[in-house]
């Protein structure tokens, strides 16, 4: 195996993990995001089997779906007691956890820092079931003044909108590019598509599809 260009100590090694899930009975137990999240590292300094979150010099976290703090990376940091040189609470995006992840690592190669963390959380159930049943829960205050993030409609046209034909699940034709494990002898099964070429004819084809320009 060829040496790495890199110090050892300079390597990214993911050496903790931490996960919860919450599904309280009463909605008025449910955790916030902010209270997820700091569970999730406390957990992941457990599996790490050692004292590192006080030693996190790079703190990201992902953009919240659920509810909307004012600077929830500095919320969090306050409840760690840390003060990370690196702190970041970036806008929507599907990439975000493996983009966080790959720069941190980076940080770490650069000698910027030592530890790392990188975190996510949501209570949407727990946030959707209180505003049902007219509950408020006993969490951070819904930081109203602060802009919503943009999501989903925000980045669609108003027809696409309109129809509701604006979630990827909805206007994606994503088709099975993985081969499928064959008996040794077997015969080669036919599928529909095979051909990149067909993928475009595939998409055209629906009757009420909607075209845009450009």
């Amino acid at each position: 195996m060829p040496k790495s260009p890199l110090a050892e100590d300079r390597i990214p090694v993911i050496v903790g993990v931490g996960e919860i899930v919450d599904r309280p009975a009463d909605i008025a137990a449910g955790l916030e995001p902010l209270t997820l999240l700091e569970e999730a590292l406390k957990r992941a300094e457990a599996d790490s089997g050692g004292q590192l979150l006080g030693e996190v010099a790079s703190l990201d976290v992902v953009n919240f779906v659920s509810w909307r703090y004012r600077d929830p990376e500095q919320q969090l940091a306050r409840r760690l007691g840390i003060e990370p040189a690196h702190l970041y609470y970036g806008p929507v995006g599907g990439e975000s956890p493996i983009r966080y992840l790959h720069e941190a690592a980076q940080r770490i190669a650069r000698g910027e820092c030592s530890i790392a963390a990188v975190c996510g959380a949501e209570a949407q159930s727990t946030a959707t079931k209180a505003e049902r049943a007219g509950v408020t829960p006993p969490w951070t205050p819904f930081a109203h003044d602060v802009e919503e993030p943009k999501r989903g409609a925000a980045f669609q046209k108003p027809l696409a909108v309109k129809l509701g034909v604006f979630r990827p699940v909805t206007v994606r034709f994503i088709p099975s590019m993985k081969p499928r494990a064959r008996r040794i002898g077997a015969r080669p099964r036919a599928r529909r598509w095979r051909n990149p070429a067909n993928y475009g004819r595939a998409i055209r084809t629906p009757p009420h599809a909607i075209r845009t320009p450009g």
